[in-house]
């Protein structure tokens, strides 16, 4: 999708299910989590038997891995398609192409980050591009330690941007000790998934522990891969023509969209909330663990393991939040997709809100710091923001200010979605609510295509506390 492109969902002629007088309780599921989608394609592309998947996220950025794979020689099937994913198979080629293979990435910087570690691990030649809005990513990141590996890989702008061009090598990659400078799974997952590939030992040493799918996915199929501390070593197969074996993966409902619920639950009225079968990896849910610290009711229940992955039940109830709540660095890498909506969460928070260490918001779909501030101060709140985050003070019984000007999602799904759970919160606070002016809903839809329509479908439940 490129800039001022939409999803191909429909956003308009929703209508709220009538007043209901009792309390809110609903159970439901979310959309698979994203970063397993992605990674169980990968994967799958890596085997020659077929990879079945169930529950895989049925969005824009896991089809542009889909079809970046396809284009390299892999078959892909969905045999059922339901409100919660994708249910089908993935089977790789024999070998990759051995000329250059364009390859569309479109909006997603998961697919590109991880796709060039794959790509220069198999010694294929391929260009990657994406969208406008992808195209100024940082890929320099990512092609410099892979350049250390001796990929002969190279990207626009001194190999800062994409597009990124990987070269045919006359030899595989050589294992590195990399030290990153910064804590980002998709540069973690980019050089642990070329160094399948390697010859002799990849060591990755993490300034914080950031998230670890791609290496509770390479131990439950078997691929030796240790962590001592900071520090992920993987032994390569020195061999670009390695596979692995078939399996079935069970996407779990993706923790960052749960979250656009969690926050719906603790802001409505008389609300209770079970979200089924979610993720609940610990370097995912710095969210839950940050809200309970100011008084969010949320429990934990079911617990169990799914392919390697932790996953949950969780009781979301209506909670008076009170307290100072400080986002330290350390944690940032355990939130940093929920930042956004932990902002309009504590809009009502008697306290306020401190974000550190957070700089890398900078460089996501949108800049989620001023974005999401600039957004924030035309309901009159006022927040003041640095390069590395932002302080505000919240107000348990807020109600916004006329916008000066219609709210933008800044084609950025989170910032969409987080729009969306305000204007069904304020809905339920306040009976006269009038509905908030909101360009560019339908971003929504990058990662969860139904929301939308789940959130029309609750009862309108006013109670008027406002």
């Amino acid at each position: 999708m490129g800039e001022g492109t939409a999803p191909n969902q429909p956003a308009i002629g929703i209508t709220r299910k009538p007043y209901n007088p009792m309390p809110l309780q609903k159970t439901l599921r979310v959309p698979g989590d994203k970063s397993i989608s992605h990674r169980t394609l990968m994967l799958g592309s890596l085997s020659p038997d077929k990879t079945e998947f169930k529950g895989l996220l049925n969005s824009e950025d896991v089809a542009s891995t889909q079809a970046c794979l396809q284009a390299l020689g892999a078959t892909c099937e969905i045999t059922h398609r339901h409100e919660h994913g994708l249910d089908g198979w993935i089977q790789g080629p024999k070998n990759f192409p051995t000329t250059e293979t364009a390859l569309n990435v479109g909006n997603s910087g998961t697919t590109i980050r991880l796709l060039t570690g794959l790509i220069a691990g198999k010694n294929s030649p391929a260009i990657l591009s994406g969208d406008e809005s992808l195209n100024k990513r940082p890929m320099g990141r990512v092609i410099t330690p892979l350049k250390l590996m001796n990929a002969h890989i190279t990207g626009a702008d001194s190999d800062k941007l994409p597009p990124v061009r990987i070269h045919q090598s006359s030899s595989p990659l050589t294992g590195i000790h990399y030290e990153m400078p910064i804590a980002s799974a998709q540069v973690k997952s980019c050089l642990l998934l070329a160094g399948l590939f390697a010859q002799g030992d990849t060591k990755i040493t993490e300034p914080l522990p950031s998230r670890d799918h791609t290496e509770r996915m390479f131990t439950h199929l078997g691929i030796p891969v240790q962590r001592t501390g900071n520090n992920i070593q993987l032994t390569g197969a020195e061999n670009t023509e390695f596979t692995l074996p078939a399996s079935t993966w069970h996407v779990p409902g993706d923790f960052s969209s749960a979250a656009f619920w969690i926050a719906l639950a603790l802001l409505t009225p008389d609300c209770t909330l079970t979200i089924e079968n979610v993720g609940i990896n610990p370097l995912r849910t710095g969210l839950m663990n940050a809200l309970q610290r100011v008084g969010a009711n949320i429990q934990l229940s079911n617990p169990r393991t799914a392919c390697g992955e932790p996953v949950g039940d969780l009781i979301v109830s209506t909670s008076t939040l009170k307290g100072n709540l400080l986002i330290t660095p350390q944690e940032v890498p355990t939130l940093i997709d929920e930042i956004p909506i932990l902002a309009f969460i504590c809009l009502f928070l008697d306290g306020a809100l401190t974000v550190t260490g957070a700089e890398e918001l900078q460089k996501k779909e949108s800049n989620r710091i001023l974005d999401v501030a600039g957004e924030l101060q035309k309901l009159g709140v006022t927040i003041d923001t640095k390069p590395d985050g932002f302080v505000m003070s919240g107000n348990p019984n807020f109600y916004p200010a006329t916008p000066t000007s219609a709210l933008e999602t800044h084609h950025d799904h989170r910032t969409a979605l987080s729009l969306l759970v305000l204007d069904f919160v304020l809905s339920q606070r306040k009976p006269a609510h009038t509905t908030l002016p909101i360009n560019g809903k339908h971003w929504a839809a990058v990662s969860y295509p139904h929301f939308e329509q789940q959130l029309a479908n609750l009862p309108i439940t006013q109670s008027g506390i406002v």
